[in-house]
């Protein structure tokens, strides 16, 4: 399993337009966890090295969430 990094541009009444990064693997896509980059680059690059399983996901962000 491979996850990377992806960048998309949103917007909300409260922000306006805001960058915001997620995470991929396969099929699956996971939105909006956080406008900060490096923070999602560490979490892609531990489930990475870890070899996570998809199935494992709602968990890890769940703790990655704060």
């Amino acid at each position: 399993m491979n996850y990377s990094v992806f960048q998309e541009t949103l917007s909300d009444r409260e922000n306006g337009q805001y960058l915001t990064y997620g995470i991929q693997t396969g099929e699956k896509v996971v939105h909006d966890l956080s406008t900060n980059r490096e923070a999602v680059m560490r979490l892609v690059n531990r489930l990475n090295a870890d070899a996570a399983a998809e199935a494992q996901l709602p968990d890890i962000l769940e703790d990655f969430l704060p």
